[in-house]
C-alpha cells in the first residue's frame, strides 16, 4: 500500500513530465489545424480531448499543407525522409517516449521568402 502511495505521489508526475505528449500540449492545444502523418501517439487524442486527422499519404500531406499552411504536423522520426520531401517543413518538437522506442516529432511549415 505504501509503495502504491509513493509511486503515485513522487514517481509517476516525474515520469509524466518527461512524456513528449505531456512536453508538447501547450504547443498543440489552441491549433485548429493539427494533423497527424501515418502513426502518432494516442495519448494526443485523449489529452487534447478531440479528434486529430490522419494523413497516410505524401501526396495528401503537400494537399493539406497548401490549404493549410499554418498546420502542425506530428508524427514519428521514422517517417521524417517522408514529411519532409512532401514539403518545406521545419522540427519544432522531438521527444523520445522514456518508455517505448518511438520518437515523437512535430512539424510546421516554413515558408521561404524570396531574396
Amino acid at each position: 500500500m505504501l509503495s502504491n502511495f509513493l509511486f503515485f505521489a513522487k514517481a509517476y508526475p516525474r515520469v509524466y513530465g518527461i512524456n513528449p505528449v505531456a512536453g508538447s500540449l501547450d504547443l498543440l492545444k489552441n491549433k485548429p489545424n493539427l494533423v497527424y502523418h501515418k502513426m502518432m501517439n494516442s495519448a494526443y487524442v485523449f489529452n487534447l480531448q478531440r479528434l486529430i486527422p490522419s494523413i497516410q499519404s505524401q501526396d495528401s500531406l503537400l494537399v493539406y499543407l497548401e490549404k493549410y499552411p499554418d498546420a502542425l504536423v506530428i508524427s514519428r522520426k521514422q517517417f521524417e525522409p517522408e514529411i519532409l520531401a512532401a514539403r518545406n517543413l521545419r522540427t519544432i518538437f522531438e521527444q523520445k517516449d522514456p518508455f517505448e522506442n518511438p520518437t515523437t516529432v512535430i512539424y510546421s511549415f516554413t515558408i521561404k521568402l524570396p531574396k
